[in-house]
């Protein structure tokens, strides 16, 4: 069983987004919104719709206005956005970081936006 989930705030709006599941069965997703007014709904679908069901709320959240980009477009920025983290790469981390390196240095380094280089960062107990 895989199980993961993701906290988004927006707005004083805070989404709870978990996913579980088999690796080979369908997976359950689940929105939970508090703040601005109560909402809540649920999911299941299998592994390989998740993707083009993402991409069909992006294109609503488009056409109602919505800031919205791809992990395309932001890597046009940023070539590593949303790229998982391997050792090797917290190792080297860690140590720019500790070598003095800053987070606009690091971020321009390691091709991710500043924010991920701070919430890795966290992550790792390098920073407060």
């Amino acid at each position: 069983m895989r199980y993961r989930s993701r906290r988004v705030e927006i707005d004083g709006v805070v989404y709870q987004v978990r996913a579980r599941g088999e690796s080979d069965g369908p997976i359950q997703v689940q929105v939970q919104a508090r703040g601005g007014g109560e909402a809540a709904g649920e999911l299941v679908a299998p592994a390989d719709h998740l993707a083009a069901l993402g991409l069909a709320v992006v294109e609503l959240a488009r056409v109602f206005g919505g800031r919205t980009w791809t992990v395309a477009e932001a890597r046009q920025v940023h070539r590593a956005a949303y790229a998982h983290w391997t050792e090797e790469d917290e190792t080297r981390l860690a140590a720019e970081f500790a070598a003095g390196r800053t987070v606009e240095e690091l971020a321009d380094l390691f091709g991710r936006k500043p924010s991920a280089i701070e919430s890795r960062l966290r992550r790792l107990r390098l920073l407060g």
